[in-house]
């Protein structure tokens, strides 16, 4: 049986203490195969400060 893998992708606008919006993603990558599994996260903001 062969590898399996899928991403998982969020965006969504935070609101910062000051009042101010920003665009965050969060991602996650799972990927599976004979003999073990990996996932790997991460997390972005753009914009304000």
């Amino acid at each position: 049986m062969g590898s399996r893998r899928f991403e998982l992708l969020m965006s969504f606008q935070a609101t910062t203490r000051g009042g101010q919006y920003e665009d965050a993603t969060i991602s996650f990558e799972f990927a599976q195969w004979p003999g073990g599994a990996t996932l790997k996260s991460s997390a972005t903001n753009f914009g304000g400060t």
